[in-house]
């Protein structure tokens, strides 16, 4: 499909709505296949495919661990952020640590639209 439409490169992602159902513990375990499964990907085609890596947002430790690994490790080219999780959104003080761990990597952040349950 790529190549009838002349599209030389491609930036996987997870889409809405992301990785977080509830499940802290899934959420981690399913960040890190989604994220090593694009990296295999860009392996396999580099000329290709790019990838933003997922994080378990809300956990703030582990989405700053698995943003670690995602970008020092799988070479990640940014990070897809949900617009909310949990129904908050990505400006709630909450995510402050996580956000300023971001800014200190310089990180590039696609922030895919998704509005909290309560609105």
């Amino acid at each position: 499909m790529m190549d009838r439409h002349d599209i030389q490169t491609a930036i996987a992602a997870i889409a809405s709505p992301g990785v977080y159902f509830g499940d802290a513990r899934l959420a981690r375990e399913l960040a890190r296949r989604c994220n090593e499964y694009s990296a295999s990907i860009v392996r396999e085609y580099p000329d290709r495919f790019g990838f933003f890596a997922s994080v378990p947002l809300p956990g703030i430790s582990d989405a700053i661990a698995e943003a670690a690994y995602a970008l020092d490790t799988l070479k990640c080219d940014g990070l897809v952020l949900m617009g909310s999780v949990a129904d908050r959104f990505l400006g709630d003080p909450e995510f402050e640590e996580f956000m300023q761990e971001l800014d200190r990597r310089k990180t590039v952040v696609f922030i895919h639209p998704m509005s909290a349950g309560t609105c």
